[in-house]
């Protein structure tokens, strides 16, 4: 079931496709890239047309080092013309993105045919080729609730996300005129508890690149809630903020440093693409 390694030298590591690698791609034991990545972190594949697609590490149970893909890689396979005898190269591009040239038998460059199962991101186009990895996809952005975005815009998000550090994924929400009056908001518990820290603390909100920011509260309640509360009045009203619109921030909570955040217009985050 093992492909034939040809080389694992990091940060570039080829395998042959034999024809059980066309349904399973097995990593040749410690190369490079298996070990530089988190393992509970899935990787981006992108190909030489353009095209980004997520994939999720896999590891034997043995605990001997062999890393694998095998969910989507098969349709991954057939979508971009890989075939028994090809050489696949996969290049380390940092922040668990890989580049991937794919070679025949002569060694002349294949390029990948148009894949039809796809979403619009800017000049590139992220394919979905599985329903598990448009789960993980979906890791990589939170929406409040009663918030309503396309999967779409959705998918978009995640790959934003997923491929800009720091790896906190985007969250979504939708200015309301109560909560804006009643000086506070709420965030979503599993959001929060997950990504942000345990206890109550000064964050400082910049809006659309602004250099100057606002301190806001971010409170934890004795229930576990989390809230954002003195200041954050100030934030909306200094920064024009628009009644029921969507707003992604993107939070910055690095070890020993004060928490800083980003809130940006979702049609702005989509627009720079």
């Amino acid at each position: 079931m093992d492909s034939q390694a040809v080389t694992s030298l990091a940060p570039v590591v080829c395998v042959r496709i034999d024809p059980c690698a066309m349904s399973t791609l097995i990593f040749p034991f410690g190369c490079g890239i298996v070990r530089s990545f988190d393992r509970s972190h899935p990787i981006a594949i992108h190909n030489s047309g353009g095209c980004i697609t997520l994939f999720e590490w896999k590891a034997y149970a043995s605990g001997k080092g062999r890393h694998y893909l095998d969910v989507g890689w098969k349709e991954y396979c057939s979508d971009f013309r890989v075939n028994v005898g090809d050489t696949c190269m996969f290049t380390n591009m940092g922040r668990h993105n890989v580049s991937l040239l794919v070679q025949d038998e002569t060694g002349a460059e294949k390029k990948p045919s148009s894949c039809l199962c796809t979403v619009g991101l800017g000049h590139k186009k992220v394919i979905l080729c599985s329903a598990q990895t448009a789960a993980l996809l979906d890791k990589y952005c939170y929406v409040s609730r009663s918030v309503y975005v396309t999967p779409e815009e959705r998918q978009r998000l995640a790959l934003l996300a997923f491929v800009s550090p720091p790896k906190i994924p985007f969250y979504v929400f939708q200015h309301k005129a109560r909560l804006y009056l009643n000086g506070w908001m709420r965030m979503q518990t599993n959001f929060s508890s997950k990504y942000l820290p345990a206890t109550s603390t000064w964050c400082t909100f910049y809006y659309a690149s602004s250099y100057s920011g606002i301190k806001v509260w971010y409170d934890i309640s004795s229930g576990g809630k989390s809230m954002l509360t003195t200041g954050w009045s100030s934030f909306c009203e200094c920064n024009n903020l628009v009644i029921d619109g969507i707003y992604v921030v993107r939070f910055n909570v690095a070890a020993g440093e004060e928490m800083v955040a980003f809130v940006d217009p979702l049609s702005m985050v989509l627009s720079d693409q």
